[in-house]
C-alpha cells in the first residue's frame, strides 16, 4: 500500500481476481477484516460480473452478510438477497449483440437474466466454455479429467438453463442483464471488441484476456455504485474500491481517491490506482481493509 485513506463508510471490492485467491476461495484474514469493517460501521459491496445465484454459492460457508453489484452493476441486491435495482440492455440492441456474436461460432455465449442465465448452445458445447472459464481465472491449463469433472459439477453449470426457441426467448418478459463469451486467445476477443463497437447504448468490458462481457451502457460498476452511494448520502471519497480486471476501471475512474489494485491487475487499473496492495494469493483485500481501519 502507497497511501492511507480519509474516513471509509463503504468498501466495493471485485470478486475474481480480487476477493478469490487461486482455489476459489476467500482466505479467513480477508473474511475477518470485511467482518472487522462492518463491526465498524463500513458497509461491504462485491462488485462483480457474476450471477447473484453464482455470488451467493461462495459466501454461505463464511458467514458473510454483504450487499451485491452483480452482472457488472446491471442488478444491486441487499443484504437481504432481494434486488433493489435492474438496467437491462434493451431487446432490439441485444438482438444486434447476439447476431455479432454467432459469427463467431467456436464461441460459447450465456445470457445472463432477471430470471437466472441461459444458453441456446449444446450442454457440450456449454461445457467446454465452463472448461474455458476455469483456464481463464486459474491462468493455467488444467488437467483434462479434473477439470471436466469439477464444470461438470460446478454451480452455475448445473443451474444453466438451455434456450430451445430463440424467437420465443426474445418475445418472453425475460430481461437480459448480460451477454458472455469465451474465446482461447486475446486476439479473437479483440476481434470481436472491434466488431461490437459499431453497436450504439452498449458496455463492452471483460474479466479475463479471454473473455467478453456486454451489459447495457448504463450497467457498468462505476456508475451503479455512482447511482447506489447518491442514495445513501455517501461521498465519493469516502468510497474504497478494489479490483484487479478491465471491468473494474469504471469503478476506479468513479472513484479515485481511494481505489486499490491488487497486485496481480492488469497494468491500465494498476496506472489510474491510487495504491497498489498484495495479490489476491497473498490476502491483497485484507491488507488494504487492515491498514484503511488503521488509519481511520
Amino acid at each position: 500500500m502507497e497511501r492511507g485513506f480519509c474516513v471509509i463508510k463503504l468498501i466495493a471490492a471485485d470478486m475474481d481476481g480480487t476477493l478469490l485467491n487461486r482455489d476459489r476461495i476467500i482466505d479467513s484474514r480477508t473474511a475477518a477484516a470485511i467482518m472487522a469493517a462492518q463491526e465498524n460501521g463500513v458497509r461491504f459491496v462485491i462488485a462483480t460480473g457474476r450471477i447473484f445465484s453464482d455470488v451467493r454459492d461462495f459466501l454461505t460457508p463464511y458467514g458473510l452478510r454483504c450487499e451485491y453489484l452483480t452482472m457488472n452493476g446491471a442488478e444491486y441486491y441487499d443484504d437481504e438477497g432481494i434486488c433493489r435495482l435492474g438496467i437491462y440492455i434493451p431487446k432490439p440492441i441485444a438482438k444486434e449483440v447476439y447476431a455479432v456474436l454467432l459469427r463467431h461460432p467456436k464461441f460459447t455465449v450465456e445470457f445472463y437474466t432477471d430470471r437466472g442465465h441461459f444458453s441456446a448452445d449444446s450442454r457440450r458445447k456449454t461445457l467446454k466454455g465452463m472448461l474455458r472459464r476455469f483456464a481463464a481465472r486459474q491462468k493455467t491449463v488444467l488437467p483434462g479429467f479434473r477439470s471436466l469433472w469439477n464444470a461438470a459439477h460446478d454451480g452455475h453449470f448445473r443451474r444453466m438453463q438451455y434456450i430451445e426457441d430463440m424467437e420465443a426467448f426474445w418475445e418472453s418478459g425475460i430481461q437480459l442483464a448480460k451477454f458472455i463469451t469465451f474465446g482461447d486467445t486475446p486476439s479473437e476477443m479483440a476481434l470481436l471488441r472491434e466488431e461490437l463497437a459499431s453497436i450504439p447504448g452498449i458496455a463492452v468490458t471483460s474479466s479475463f484476456v479471454t473473455n467478453i462481457e456486454i451489459n447495457d451502457q448504463r450497467a457498468t460498476k462505476g456508475a451503479a455504485l455512482a447511482a447506489y452511494i447518491k442514495e445513501l448520502g455517501i461521498l465519493p471519497s469516502e468510497v474504497m474500491v478494489l479490483g484487479d480486471g478491465d471491468n473494474d476501471l469504471s469503478m476506479f475512474r468513479a472513484f479515485p481517491e481511494n481505489s486499490v489494485a491488487m497486485g496481480n491487475a492488469i497494468p491500465e487499473l494498476k496506472e489510474i490506482a491510487s495504491a497498489v496492495t498484495e495479490d489476491n494469493n497473498h490476502a491483497g483485500v485484507a491488507q488494504a481493509i487492515e491498514k484503511m481501519l488503521a488509519g481511520q
